[in-house]
């Protein structure tokens, strides 16, 4: 880049934030700065964040998982429910000869 001139900015973040990014980065054999303007450069390559920003939204197995859960939760005398796992573990055993 000729005639690319240096500037400096500042930023606000955490502590614990900073610290972390910067033992990756040092892992990597880079500083702060270095990390920082890959991340502008890769910003103004993509003319937007370089990475996607989304809400999470569950699948519909994961929807109805998690309301069978809250029916389990709701309703637990409606469940066979088991003292231990090695319970569990023994009464599919069971099914399983029976089969």
């Amino acid at each position: 880049m000729a005639n690319a001139m240096s500037t400096t900015m500042t930023i606000r973040m955490d502590s614990q934030v900073k610290n972390d990014a910067q033992k990756i980065f040092h892992k990597l054999g880079m500083d702060m700065t270095t990390a920082i303007n890959i991340f502008l450069r890769k910003a103004i390559a993509r003319k937007g964040l370089p990475f996607d920003v989304c809400l999470e939204e569950p699948n519909e197995e994961t929807l109805e998982a998690m309301a069978e859960a809250m029916e389990i939760a709701k309703h637990p005398e409606n469940y066979k429910s088991y003292e231990s796992f090695s319970d569990l573990v023994h009464e599919l055993k069971v099914a399983e000869n029976e089969e």
